[in-house]
C-alpha cells in the first residue's frame, strides 16, 4: 500500500442513481405541496434532498451559494431546487 494514496477523484457527472433520486424528491415535494406542506416557504426557493426541505431563501442566488459551500458533505446531484409560488401568484396565472 502507498504512503501517500491517490486522492478520490470528486463526481463530476450525474449518475442514473442520482437522476433517480431526484425524480423520487420531486415525486416527494408534489406530495407534500399538495397537502400545504410547503405554504410556509411561499415565495422563496427550497432545496430539497431526500424527503427532506435542507435550505430555503427568497433568493435563489443565496440559496445556491449555501448549498455549493455544504461541499462534499451532500451529493449536490442530488439536490432538487425548486421555487414555491405565493398564493398570489398561483391566483393572477392565466
Amino acid at each position: 500500500m502507498s504512503a501517500n494514496p491517490k486522492p478520490v477523484e470528486p463526481q463530476r457527472e450525474m449518475t442514473e442513481e442520482d437522476f433517480q433520486a431526484l425524480m423520487a424528491a420531486e415525486f416527494w415535494l408534489a406530495k407534500i405541496n399538495s397537502a400545504g406542506g410547503t405554504l410556509p416557504y411561499q415565495g422563496m426557493w427550497i432545496a430539497v434532498y431526500g424527503e427532506q426541505i435542507i435550505d430555503a431563501d427568497r433568493s435563489e442566488e443565496e440559496l445556491d451559494r449555501r448549498i455549493e459551500a455544504r461541499g462534499d458533505s451532500i451529493n449536490l446531484f442530488r439536490v432538487l431546487v425548486r421555487y414555491v409560488h405565493t398564493l398570489d401568484e398561483l391566483s393572477s396565472q392565466p
